[in-house]
C-alpha cells in the first residue's frame, strides 16, 4: 500500500507527475472516495489500517493514545497468519499503527522538511521489499502534506513537491508497483479524495 499524504486529486493534472497519471490509467480509480472525519493524518491512518472509523478507535488528533478495547490492525492480522510486513515511512507518529514485533521489517527516516525525504522512503522501499519476502508492505510518503501545510495546498512550493514525490514514486517505490498487486490512497484536505487500486 502506497498512501501521498496530503496529495489533492486535482494536483495531479495540475504538475508534473507522469508516473502518478500511468498507475491511474493502468489501474481501477475513484474520484468518490472519502475519508474519515476529522481529515488529520493519524485518525486516517489508523481507520486505514484498523478498518474502523475514529469513533471506534478513539484517535481524534495526530497524538496516538492505546484504544481502549484493542481491535487488531492489518499488520497484526497478518502476522497473526504468519504472514510478512513491513513499514516505510518518513513521519515517525505512523510507527504506532502496528504493534511492537508484530512487523518482519520497518524503514523510518525523518523528513527534516527535506523536499528530497520521498525519496529516501522509496528508494528503501525499492531495495528492502524484494530481499524481505513480504506479504505486506506499507510506503508513506509525507512530504506533500507538508509542503501543503507550509506553502499551501495547490501553490507553487506545495505543485513542485507532488513533481518531486511523483518522481520518487517513479524511481523507487513505484518500479515496486510494477511487479506487486497495489494499492494506492491519495490523501486530500477535503472529504473527498481519489484512491485507486491494481491488483
Amino acid at each position: 500500500m502506497i498512501v501521498i499524504d496530503g496529495l489533492r486529486p486535482d494536483a495531479i493534472d495540475a504538475a508534473d507527475c507522469p508516473n502518478l497519471r500511468g498507475l491511474r490509467a493502468r489501474s481501477a480509480s475513484t474520484m468518490q472516495a472519502r475519508t474519515v472525519m476529522p481529515s488529520i493524518t493519524l485518525p486516517c491512518h489508523m481507520s486505514l489500517f484498523h478498518s474502523v472509523p475514529p469513533t471506534r478507535h478513539g484517535i481524534t488528533t495526530n497524538t496516538w493514545s492505546p484504544m481502549a478495547r484493542p481491535i487488531p490492525g492489518i499488520v497484526d492480522a497478518a502476522h497473526g497468519f504468519g504472514r510478512r510486513s513491513a513499514m516505510f515511512f518518513n513521519w515517525e507518529t505512523l510507527r504506532d499503527l502496528a504493534r511492537p514485533e508484530k512487523q518482519a521489517f520497518s524503514f523510518f527516516t525523518y523528513h527534516n522538511y527535506d523536499p528530497h525525504s520521498d525519496q529516501a522512503v522509496a528508494d528503501a522501499a525499492a531495495v528492502w521489499i524484494p530481499r524481505q519476502d513480504l506479504d505486506f508492505a506499507f510506503v508513506y510518503l509525507g512530504m506533500v502534506d507538508e509542503m501543503g501545510h507550509r506553502h499551501g495546498w495547490m501553490h507553487d512550493g506545495y505543485l513542485r513537491q507532488v513533481e518531486l514525490t511523483d518522481m520518487a514514486l517513479g524511481d523507487g517505490a513505484g518500479s515496486l508497483a510494477a511487479g506487486w498487486p497495489c494499492a494506492a490512497a491519495v490523501g486530500s484536505r477535503r472529504p473527498r479524495s481519489q484512491s485507486w487500486h491494481r491488483a
